[in-house]
């Protein structure tokens, strides 16, 4: 037990500071995020996150993790393309994912070093002609974010043409300033719920 705690110790000084702030964050939300795991299991069957692959900085393969919101034979496909998302998501998926709660097991690969509070979203792995789109302005050369500048702009409403539109304006205008505007509206969004589809 002594050398766990010795061990956690070391790599909280490894940290920086996104990775150590993500993991307050989750000692934080801890009980908030078990009461999220009950309310899932008693909802439906099957696991309580949904670890979605997804290809992360440089394209490399990571699994990010979800509060599962759909039934476990639900296809896999990006927002804009789902087809008649009400057959396959959970009365309990509908209200964390109109409230976003179920993108909290992120901080986790913020921990992990695999994700950053903003940047562009990581794309699903079936997602290659959108990859390629990003490889053009060197998109995937950054570490994929919980939120960005399209997230703030548009979200589920983005087309994917808009949605690289958006990226690329992040990318060629990166800055603390426009880092803390995005902070600022996501919290406006997700208290206003807008542009939060299925």
């Amino acid at each position: 037990m002594l050398n766990f705690i010795i061990s956690i110790l070391n790599d909280l000084k490894k940290m920086k500071i996104e990775n150590l702030i993500a993991f307050v964050l989750l000692i934080i939300l801890c009980p908030f995020l078990v009461l999220i795991i009950l309310l899932i299991k008693l909802d439906t069957k099957g696991p309580a996150l949904f670890w979605s692959k997804r290809y992360g900085f440089n394209k490399k393969i990571f699994f990010m993790p979800k509060f599962r919101s759909m039934i476990i034979s639900a296809p896999v496909s990006s927002t804009q393309t789902f087809k008649n998302p009400d057959l396959y998501i959970t009365s309990i998926g509908r209200i964390i994912r109109k409230t976003s709660i179920d993108e909290i097991p992120q901080l986790w690969s913020i921990v992990t070093g695999e994700m950053s509070f903003i940047g562009p979203r990581p794309l699903l792995f079936t997602e290659k002609k959108l990859l390629s789109e990003r490889e053009r302005f060197e998109g995937n050369n950054l570490k994929p974010g919980i939120t960005g500048w399209a997230q703030i702009n548009g979200r589920d409403s983005n087309s994917p043409k808009k949605k690289m539109e958006h990226e690329k304006f992040y990318i060629k205008n990166r800055s603390l300033i426009l880092n803390i505007k995005i902070i600022f509206k996501t919290f406006i969004i997700l208290l206003n719920f807008k542009n939060i589809t299925h």
